[in-house]
């Protein structure tokens, strides 16, 4: 009976012994996955940080970007309001404007803004030529 019972204390060692070089395996195993998951979350880390810093720079040339319309936006809005003024002006002087229409004026000096531009802003500011201006029939 003392044999017995010392075989089966000798396989419930053994059996505990495989179970604890299971155990370690796995701590081993585990160990490595956590290193490697470590590594893979500080490369994401820095990915996100040069993302961001190159948000910031796209940004300030967004905010660079709309300042430099915007005031182009305003030169174009106190030269056509000059120009306006000048059509006013010579309107009440020449009672005959040659057939131009005022869009057709503004259409003129908008175009005389371009070289003004740079080359995007000039590109979506064209448009194809309006109609021909209307000739006069009358007689003078």
């Amino acid at each position: 009976t003392v044999r017995k019972e010392n075989k089966t204390l000798s396989e419930e060692i053994k059996e505990l012994v495989d179970q604890l070089g299971e155990g370690g395996r796995s701590v081993h195993e585990l160990q490595k996955a956590k290193k490697k998951l470590e590594v893979e979350k500080e490369e994401l880390q820095l990915a996100l940080e040069e993302a961001e810093a190159s948000l910031e720079v796209e940004e300030g040339k967004l905010v660079r970007v709309q300042l430099e319309l915007a005031q182009v936006k305003a030169d174009i809005d106190r030269r056509i309001h000059e120009k306006e003024e000048e059509f006013e002006v010579t309107s009440t002087r020449e009672p005959f404007t040659g057939g131009y229409t005022a869009a057709h004026k503004v259409s003129r000096f908008m175009m005389s803004m371009l070289p003004f531009l740079s080359s995007s802003k000039r590109k979506s500011l064209r448009s194809p030529p309006g109609p021909a201006p209307p000739t006069c029939t009358c007689s003078q």
